[in-house]
């Protein structure tokens, strides 16, 4: 059997793109374009692994015949996780592309971001099982909470906030101030620098002063990146750098705090 024809049979028949296939198999594309020109052979693994990502059983991967399957168990569904973001995304229906539909199950982390998607030709729906959304359609943003859903003609850039908060009374006051003024009103909770005791008033420019910084960060489409103060300059990094940073305490202040604290 020519098993890299019928791969790329298989792989046009349900819509997938070689990188699409690559990345549900955890596969490099260029590995896929080599299988099915036959310029390599790929370990029984790694053909299970791209058998199972077709939607198929070995048995129907090597005959012709191919049975509607109508039920699908959690053991059918594919998971890909993006590094960079932290999401998941899972296929409930592995062979869906060639349908009308095709079922995602997206669970992003709290103040985390979705891909920003392109316009494109197709109609999408979505219901919020935990949490709350924050829907960018086309530059207007729409809150969803867990119960609600949502549903649109995906022809404007859109992507996906999770919010991390609730926002209490200070959404109301963004509408009226939208109503009052006309002007476009965002609601953003600063949160408290000092959890346990009431921001100084330094604290909160330095977190409004951030909170810009980040929002202007993401308009610029930089994601995962940390933002704060060095000195009196506002700077931002990856998150794996900040991470690998170290801070050296000072010791003059390290003795005060011991001896106030005694």
């Amino acid at each position: 059997m020519d098993i890299g024809r019928r791969m790329k049979e298989l792989r046009i028949q349900y819509g997938l793109t070689q990188q699409e296939l690559a990345d549900r198999a955890e596969l490099t594309k260029g590995f896929i374009s080599q299988l099915e020109r036959n310029q390599n052979s790929p370990s029984v693994g790694t053909l299970l692994d791209i058998i199972q990502c077709l939607g198929m059983t070995p048995a129907e991967f090597f005959t012709d015949s191919e049975p509607e399957q109508i039920v699908f168990k959690s053991g059918d569904y594919f998971e890909k996780t993006d590094e960079e973001k932290g999401n998941t995304i899972e296929w409930l229906i592995p062979n869906a592309q060639t349908n009308s539909m095709e079922p995602l199950r997206v669970t992003i982390k709290a103040g985390g971001t979705s891909e920003v998607y392109l316009p494109k030709e197709c109609e999408e729906f979505g219901y919020v099982l935990k949490g709350s959304i924050k829907l960018n359609y086309g530059g207007k943003m729409h809150t969803i909470k867990a119960g609600e859903s949502f549903y649109f003609c995906a022809g404007k850039k859109h992507f996906i906030i999770v919010v991390a908060e609730g926002i209490g009374g200070v959404e109301k006051l963004s509408k009226q101030i939208q109503a009052v003024t006309g002007i476009d009103s965002r609601a953003t909770i600063l949160g408290h620098v000092q959890r346990g005791g009431s921001p100084t008033l330094r604290d909160r420019v330095n977190a409004s002063a951030m909170g810009y910084h980040a929002v202007c960060l993401l308009e610029q489409g930089k994601y995962n990146r940390i933002v704060g103060m060095r000195g009196e300059k506002l700077v931002d990094y990856p998150v794996d750098e900040a991470l690998e940073m170290t801070k050296t305490l000072d010791p003059v202040l390290l003795d005060v705090c011991n001896t106030i604290s005694i």
